[in-house]
């Protein structure tokens, strides 16, 4: 008995209408990425990792002596009420006799952009401010960045800290920039729609050609195929 591939042509009318339907499932998905809660996961600058919330340690020594130790990472970026807020965390270990304070009047955010460096001005925090002796303590400040914010033209963000010590004051800042996912070879995807030019936020349109994690916009006419494995 013989056996093979059989090739069943479609009449043009059934063939038609399933590419009608192909089409609006992609314009269904574009639709519903487009309208997707934006988010950008960040990277402290000084961390040697690469990752997602990836933090950048200190240690508290406004004299040269080590009163202790601060980690600060970010929660990364995210949509909240139509508004982009950025969340700051940190850790502070206090190995002296006396409280380790942050100083949220020494605290802020600057937005880091081709143009200009901009203050941002809301902020609300949530935590203990006062590490006691021999404590550790976590506190997470929020920062809402401004209605009118062109994310197209962000680069990164610059957060400036002041803790409060028997030895005076400490302060730093710690930058923060996109964390990048390079976990696997190239892929095609059709049906993805996403980012804001290099920051990652919002809706493009057109196919995207993939390296791990990170995306890259194609033109509707480019093709890939999947690496050999």
């Amino acid at each position: 008995m013989a056996t093979g591939t059989h090739c069943v042509k479609l009449p043009d009318a059934q063939f038609y209408g399933e590419m009608r339907n192909v089409t609006a499932l992609i314009v269904a998905v574009a639709t519903l990425t487009a309208c997707a809660t934006q988010s950008e996961a960040l990277r402290a600058s000084d961390s040697s990792s690469s990752s997602p919330g990836a933090g950048a340690y200190y240690d508290i020594d406004p004299k040269g002596a080590t009163l202790g130790d601060v980690k600060v990472w970010s929660n990364g970026a995210r949509e909240e009420n139509d508004l982009i807020v950025v969340e700051v965390s940190l850790r502070m270990r206090n190995n002296t006799n006396e409280p380790l304070v942050l100083d949220l009047s020494g605290c802020g955010l600057e937005i880091l952009s081709t143009k200009e460096v901009q203050a941002v001005e809301e902020e609300t925090s949530a935590g203990v401010l006062s590490v006691v002796p021999g404590a550790l303590e976590r506190i997470t400040i929020k920062y809402t960045l401004p209605a009118k914010t062109d994310l197209d033209k962000v680069s990164g963000f610059d957060f400036y800290w002041r803790v409060m010590t028997p030895d005076g004051p400490y302060t730093h800042s710690t930058s923060f920039q996109r964390a990048v996912r390079d976990t696997g070879g190239y892929y095609y995807s059709p049906y993805y729609y996403g980012g804001y030019g290099g920051f990652g936020f919002g809706p493009t349109f057109g196919p995207s050609m993939y390296y791990g994690g990170r995306s890259y916009r194609t033109s509707p006419s480019m093709h890939a195929a999947p690496p050999r494995r």
